[in-house]
């Protein structure tokens, strides 16, 4: 993204491990996920 519009709209989870390691026990098919972020 050149002009990063919406560089604020990604952010990282505090505990990311964990949600990597639940994300990983439902066995998702190969694949990109990206969870949005919805600020108020």
């Amino acid at each position: 993204m050149v002009i990063k519009w919406h560089a604020g709209d990604y952010r990282g989870f505090a505990n990311e491990d964990a949600v990597r390691a639940a994300i990983r026990a439902g066995n998702p098919a190969p694949g990109r996920y990206v969870v949005r972020f919805a600020g108020t």
